[in-house]
């Protein structure tokens, strides 16, 4: 035979396995092996399944016939164990409880929801009800007895609504920053306005010692100057330029024709070289032709030092007769004549006779006068004039 409890085959008719120690007798029915010897589960009258808590229990195994109530096999008995039903009010005030903290969590860390009065109503609120559902003690009659807890670590919030707060301190930022900012843009425009005025004066004064210094080079160039080369710059501001006509010679023909120019007297030949504007009139007294000529000429006048002459080139505009037509003498060749430089005048012998004594000036202009001898005797009235 086989134990029912290790599977081992053992002999016939023991009570005892000799094998696992297991008690055989007692109508115990035998459990049978597979081939494996793995306990094979045999059905029992009245068990509709196979799982524990129905009538009947899984053969092989130990544990508690909870219809009978008997132990099967040699392993430990548990009693067996149905549970407590919770009851339903405690999961809704479960969820209830969660949602409020939920929500408290909100108001509280979200900005601008709840303004300061109405969190600290909410804190009242749920001390008040910390207070109501606390354990009472009870004196018997119902009535609760109990002495009301004390709020212990319950800080009020007294502090600014979270959202104005933080628009008041950003305002507050904001106009740091501008003012900051405004204090550093004055202070750069008055330093950028600082470098510019000492730039400015800097270049002023530099400007002018430029010019102190060019005014005393100038001056000592003017010092060091020579006499001859300061009068041609004074001859050059006056040379004339243009073909003469008679009213460049007013001054002349209607004033002072026999006369003295009451103007400042010409005292250095020098002043007198340049161009000129020339008016010869020949037989004035109309003694030698019957009749007067009117010939006008641009004259430039040069001095030879080395040699004492004068030199006059002539160039030829046009000539009007008292008793004939105009005659255009412009395209004549230049003609050149030289002259003797004496103390009282200028002197010319070939080939006619000139002589200019008379040398003034206004401010204005240069004039000159004299007197000249034709080639065939007439006499002749000279007069310059420039600009």
């Amino acid at each position: 035979m086989r134990c029912f409890n290790c599977g081992k085959n053992i002999e016939d008719g023991s009570l005892f396995c000799e094998h696992c120690g297991a008690r055989l007798d007692g109508g115990m029915p035998q459990q049978g092996y597979n081939s494996f010897g793995q306990g094979v589960p045999q059905q029992y009258p009245g068990q509709s399944g196979m799982f524990p808590g129905q009538n009947g229990v899984i053969p092989g195994q130990n544990g508690y016939d909870q219809a009978g109530g008997q132990m099967y096999g040699s392993g430990p008995a548990y009693p067996p164990y149905y549970g407590k039903k919770s009851s339903p009010w405690f999961a809704i005030v479960s969820v209830l409880t969660a949602v409020v903290i939920i929500t408290l969590i909100i108001l509280f860390l979200v900005p601008g929801i709840l303004t300061k009065k109405h969190r600290q109503t909410l804190i009242e609120e749920a001390a008040a009800d910390r207070l109501s559902t606390s354990v009472a003690k009870n004196d018997g009659s119902g009535n609760n007895t109990a002495e009301p807890p004390e709020i212990t670590g319950l800080i009020l919030d007294t502090t600014e609504d979270t959202g104005a707060e933080t628009t008041e301190k950003k305002k507050k930022t904001t106009e740091e920053e501008t003012t900051e900012k405004k204090k550093t843009t004055e202070e750069k425009t008055t330093e950028k306005k600082k470098t510019t005025e000492e730039k400015t004066t800097e270049k002023k004064k530099t400007t002018e010692e430029k010019t102190t210094e060019k005014k005393t080079t100038e001056k000592t160039t003017e010092q060091k100057k020579d006499p001859t080369q300061e009068a041609y710059e004074e001859a050059a501001r006056y040379s004339a330029t243009g073909t003469p006509d008679y009213a460049d010679f007013d001054w002349y023909t209607l004033d002072y024709w026999d006369s003295d120019l009451p103007y400042d007297r010409i005292d250095n030949k020098d002043k007198l070289v340049g161009s000129w504007k020339c008016m010869m009139i020949w037989d004035p007294d109309r003694t030698v032709t019957g009749g007067q000529a009117w010939e006008f000429m641009n004259v430039d006048l040069s001095f030879d030092d080395a040699a004492g002459q004068a030199k006059f080139v002539l160039r030829f505009c046009f000539i009007d007769y008292e008793n004939s037509d105009h005659v255009d003498e412009s395209s004549f060749d230049a003609y050149t004549i030289y002259g003797n430089i004496m103390p009282h005048g200028l002197f010319v012998n070939e080939p006619f006779y000139l002589e200019v004594t008379g040398f003034y000036c206004d401010g204005e202009k240069q004039y000159m006068t004299g007197h000249a001898v034709g080639q065939s005797g007439e006499q002749g009235k000279v007069a310059f004039v420039r600009p």
